[in-house]
């Protein structure tokens, strides 16, 4: 997977690939570092990789539902979305 330097560079399913390399733990331990890196750099939310490992409340986490999440923050604090 090819990581972008900006959150709108992305679109929706190749974000959702990334967060689901995340949770799949695919690759090195150096791999998943640059995933987690780049998770937390792109999207700006300030609970970064918290909302994969500590996520809040008692619904199931997923790839889609962390991706949801930061859709609805970044459209309520009027950051850019995803790429069409």
């Amino acid at each position: 997977m090819q990581l972008k330097d900006k959150f709108e560079e992305y679109s929706e399913a190749e974000f959702v690939a990334l967060v689901k390399d995340i949770f799949d733990v695919h690759g090195s331990e150096s791999y998943q570092d640059s995933l987690l890196e780049k998770f937390s750099r792109v999207t700006g939310h300030p609970s970064g990789t918290d909302l994969i490992f500590y996520p809040e409340g008692d619904n199931p986490v997923t790839p889609e539902s962390v991706v949801t999440e930061i859709k609805q923050w970044r459209a309520s604090v009027g950051k850019t979305l995803f790429r069409s």
